[in-house]
């Protein structure tokens, strides 16, 4: 989204409400920039020796900055106007903590396939002042981090120390938390419990405190060289920390049982930042060898590495409310965003809706909603919902069965069937899609691989499971009155019950929608969509018969109309299919004796 050159940026930051990037760069320069406008929002001075660590204080309208001369300043973002200095530690100042950002909800997480082009993480470029020549190597504070309530800043350094520091009493340090026997590199807040913190330190430990206590609870100990770098998980039950190391390794740790849970390798060299996406289930983290790389938050699977050709990466940071996500590197810093901002939601036939923000699941009804409101047309309507629980994986799709009693939950090349009112798991499995039959209600289809299908049929009594091959490698199915399996280049429709071919259609759908009756149905492609019959009867006396060719059935599908548009979305309401066309019209094509388009509306 976008990449800003620059000299070394040492840290991070984004602004909870605006959307601007802070960089904190080893010149002695702070930016902020908006990553939406690719502008310079503010450019300043903050030292004349490297700053290390910068953060905002948005409900001050502040940046705090901490440098290498040992001081911290307090900045007003909006006039730059210099609100406070002072000298902090007795050595560089390595990070400043100034917040601990609660999660909100994770939306559709793609593996992979959404970010392995520099496409789907779009940049664009900005310029920056020119690179101001290195200073000498001197001492610094390195971390600072900002309470989430109390007017509390932690800094952290090279002094082996960690300050807290109150604004309401003219930053005045409260108290000094000592224990590390090496610089501490990074502070983090705990944003389950603010009152508690971690620390990060090149004498290979990580360290959790409570405000208020000089001591340390615990430390956490495994890497085999010093850490760098920590993060909580947020936006999860999940009493976890995330370290990266010099020993080029993650390690996640569960700070109740002080047990390493997992280490992830890969970077080939030192790691120098990591963080927990609040939305998505994912891990990042950068290294000296200036790579990104995104690991899944449950299966701890690498599923993608970036690498954008700005040398050492040195930094990174979320922002809650958004997929974005803020690199530091050796040549300016960069913006990108992750997976898809389309919800991950599911309705029945009755208004029901079960939709899931990060693996929490509610529901809600939108059935005469409209009419107890009295909203006008166009209005928003809110929602009551109720809190299901907790699904078991992070859903990427969900779907109603056909009568609304079961809704499956399909992510993480797992699927779980779930009842659709109190989420009690009725059969789960191995899948990458999952997809129901619109007309036997308890029959569905699980897409193993590109070259394998599995049919349930009846479900939840259960009456045997088939897989087969389809003839053609599987990219997408699609339930409905024959089960759809979309290929690159055509689409394969085949018999519930036999699993055998009824038909091959040579358009290639990007959606397929049905009918609630099952005779009719829409195929949305890139140029048009093509409104097809589906003769059910025929196909079922065939199948009775045994009269099915290699071919399958010449007629069992009729083609009806092609309209010259593409579908956004679409649904069936009887023999009416209405749709929005890419051109924003409300449209609906009534098909009874004839097709008839009936006239169009702007669709809001």
């Amino acid at each position: 989204m976008m990449a800003s050159r620059s000299d070394r940026v040492k840290c991070v930051d984004f602004h909870p409400t605006e959307p601007w990037c802070l960089s904190a760069l080893y010149s002695g320069h702070a930016l902020i920039l908006n990553y939406n406008t690719q502008a310079i929002v503010k450019s300043f001075e903050a030292s004349e020796l490297p700053v290390r660590s910068a953060k905002f204080i948005a409900r001050k309208q502040w940046i705090v900055t901490g440098s290498d001369d040992m001081v911290i300043r307090v900045w007003n973002y909006n006039t730059l106007e210099k609100i406070k200095e002072f000298e902090a530690h007795a050595d560089y100042i390595r990070y400043i903590e100034v917040r601990a950002r609660r999660a909100t909800a994770r939306h559709r997480w793609r593996p992979a396939a959404d970010l392995s082009r520099h496409g789907d993480a779009d940049t664009c470029v900005l310029r920056s002042p020119p690179p101001a020549p290195s200073p000498a190597p001197s001492r610094c504070v390195h971390t600072l981090q900002v309470h989430p309530t109390q007017p509390f800043i932690l800094s952290s350094s090279d002094d082996m120390q960690i300050k807290l520091w109150d604004w309401d009493h003219n930053f005045e340090n409260t108290q000094t938390f000592e224990g590390h026997v090496h610089y501490v590199m990074m502070v983090k807040f705990n944003p389950r419990d603010p009152n508690y913190f971690a620390s990060a330190s090149l004498d290979k430990s990580i360290k959790v405190w409570g405000v208020g206590a000089p001591m340390p609870h615990f430390s956490l100990e495994g890497h085999e060289q010093g850490v760098n770098c920590i993060a909580y998980l947020a936006g999860s039950d999940r009493p976890h920390i995330i370290s990266g190391s010099d020993d080029l390794s993650v390690k996640i740790w569960d700070y109740q049982t002080k047990a390493c849970l997992q280490t992830l390798v890969g970077h080939t060299a030192n790691v120098s930042a990591v963080c927990a996406h609040p939305r998505l289930p994912v891990l990042i983290s950068g290294g000296e060898d200036g790579s990104v790389r995104v690991w899944h938050s449950t299966t701890y699977r690498c599923e993608t590495k970036l690498d954008y050709n700005m040398e050492r990466i040195w930094a990174l940071s979320t922002v809650p409310d958004r997929h974005y996500i803020a690199i530091g590197c050796d040549e300016g810093s960069i913006v990108i965003k992750m997976g898809n901002d389309v919800p991950v939601i599911s309705m029945d036939a009755n208004g029901k809706v079960v939709w899931a923000s990060n693996n929490e699941m509610r529901i809600g009804s939108v059935k005469g909603i409209a009419a107890e409101s009295g909203a006008a047309d166009g209005e928003t309507l809110a929602i009551s919902p109720r809190d299901l629980g907790t699904a078991e994986l992070y859903p990427q799709s969900l779907c109603h069965n056909a009568n609304g009693r079961f809704v499956a939950a399909c992510g993480d090349g797992e699927y779980i069937i779930y009842t659709a009112t109190r989420l009690r798991n009725m059969g789960y499995g191995a899948g990458l899609e999952f997809v129901w039959s619109s007309v036997a209600t308890g029959d569905y289809a699980v897409r193993t691989s590109s070259s394998s299908i599995t049919v349930s049929r009846n479900f939840p009594k259960g009456k045997g499971q088939k897989t087969f091959a389809p003839d053609c490698p599987a990219d997408r199915i699609f339930g409905g009155a024959a089960l759809i399996v979309a290929c690159p280049t055509c689409i394969c429709a085949y018999d519930w019950g036999t699993c055998s071919l009824i038909r091959q259609i040579d358009v290639a759908p990007n959606e397929v929608y049905w009918a609630e009756s099952g005779d009719l149905c829409a195929l949305s492609c890139d140029e048009s969509y093509f409104v097809l019959a589906f003769n059910r009867e025929l196909v079922a006396d065939t199948l009775a018969e045994g009269a099915i060719g290699p071919e399958g059935i010449d007629e069992s599908f009729t083609p009806l109309h092609e309209i010259p548009d593409k579908v956004e979305t679409g649904i069936w309401v009887g023999d009416c299919f209405l749709c929005v066309p890419l051109l924003g019209l409300f449209r609906a094509i009534r098909l009874s004796a004839r097709l008839s388009a009936l006239p169009s509306a702007p669709y809001h």
